[in-house]
């Protein structure tokens, strides 16, 4: 995609498919689609799935790096290569066909743990946690009997699934340093996907195959047993491991010891993000869509996710009203389908949705009964929604061409 050729014939094509799902007039603007659907321009969304491709191949140690050719993308891109050097949690599938350890899902009802409904089982008991937030990451663990308590940090690249790993093997690395033998052991999580890649028989992930074999060393001379728990059922074990969780999450610094391998999750999260906030840049920064622009301040997901979820018929009726290519007066002047570009209703100003919604004096009893006054200072529908938007057109007969 570094032609401009290739670019101009790929996006061509992204427009004419969004056009047909839309079903949106043919002269509807581009910017104002993708702006509305939150989505970037083909040539852009190529290069994000190759590049998702090419960080996933480097980490499992199957990328050859080379400075030419289309296969220079990931050395030309920094802050992915940053990430990358940092070594990748993908390995070779190990099998674990044998556990010694028992893995319990448990049950989701978290009525059942309220309270005095649940108390610690007979041995001793462990609970484990981790946290990621703000682009930082930690692990807790803890226990009352035996009284033991440890906080980390963890590489900021750790995913949400990785603190909880990460957390389980520390705690199966002090139970081993305490030499416990012929002991019952409970170790608790509020994970149900970390005990999930537990439970797997084969994996693929260094992280996982290390957890699985320090458990089974714990389990070779100790019964034990590794369960779930809900994380929000007020639990001492659970709410004073999730603290120290949080705490190294905000102010310790990640060791060797705990160096947690970049997974392929993270380097797709860098690759959304950064493909959102391109999204919000452009529109920002480019011209024209001047109805849409009325009506949108900024792109945003929240606002896509809605819109999509509709159907085909309030999807093409929306999208009409917020970019004003919809069949008013103005609109049909404009492409030479109607004389006169002036609202029937008050005869001042130019009929297009965003007039009508707003200033129309001749919907203000239809504006009030809406919008519960009449005279709209503004209407977006990135902050108001676009429920009103779709109820006022319909009430002032903007609708007719669909009904």
């Amino acid at each position: 995609m570094n032609k401009a050729c290739h670019r101009k014939t790929v996006d061509r094509l992204g427009r004419l498919a969004l056009l047909g799902i839309t079903e949106t007039l043919r002269t509807t603007p581009t910017s104002a689609l993708e702006a509305l659907l939150f989505m970037q321009p083909p040539h852009l969304i190529i290069r994000d799935v190759a590049l998702s491709t090419a960080a996933r191949l480097k980490l499992t140690g199957t990328w050859r790096e080379v400075k030419k050719g289309h296969a220079s993308l990931l050395t030309e891109d920094r802050v992915l290569h940053g990430a990358l050097s940092k070594g990748g949690d993908a390995c070779r599938t190990e099998w674990h066909p044998h556990k010694r350890f028992k893995v319990n899902l448990g049950t989701v009802n978290t009525q059942a743990w309220a309270g005095s409904k649940w108390s610690p089982p007979h041995g001793l008991v462990w609970y484990t946690d981790g946290s990621k937030r703000c682009g930082r990451a930690g692990a807790g663990v803890w226990s009352s009997q035996p009284s033991a308590e440890k906080a980390l940090g963890l590489d900021p690249h750790a995913t949400p699934l990785q603190t909880e790993l990460a957390a389980l093997g520390v705690c199966a690395r002090i139970i081993l340093a305490r030499q416990n033998k012929g002991k019952v052991i409970h170790i608790y999580s509020d994970s149900r996907r970390a005990l999930g890649a537990l439970l797997k028989h084969e994996s693929g992930s260094r992280l996982v195959n290390d957890c699985i074999e320090l458990m089974d060393k714990v389990a070779t001379c100790n019964k034990l047993k590794v369960s779930w728990m809900p994380g929000d059922a007020g639990i001492l074990g659970n709410e004073e491991a999730d603290m120290l969780a949080k705490q190294g999450c905000q102010t310790m610094a990640p060791v060797d010891e705990d160096h947690v391998g970049v997974h392929s999750d993270y380097i797709k999260e860098i690759i959304q993000k950064r493909a959102d906030r391109g999204v919000v840049e452009r529109w920002n920064a480019g011209m024209g869509a001047r109805h849409t622009r009325s009506l949108l301040r900024e792109p945003s997901r929240k606002l896509a996710d809605e819109l999509v979820s509709l159907s085909r018929v309030k999807l093409r009726a929306l999208l009409g009203l917020i970019t004003g290519h919809w069949p008013l007066a103005a609109y049909l002047a404009r492409i030479g389908k109607g004389d006169d570009p002036l609202c029937p209703r008050c005869g001042l100003v130019e009929e297009d949705p965003h007039h009508l919604s707003i200033k129309c004096s001749g919907l203000d009893e239809l504006r009030l009964d809406i919008f519960e006054t009449t005279c709209l200072k503004d209407l977006y529908v990135d902050r108001d929604g676009f429920k009103g938007l779709y109820e006022f057109a319909r009430g002032a007969q903007m609708l007719t061409p669909l009904d």
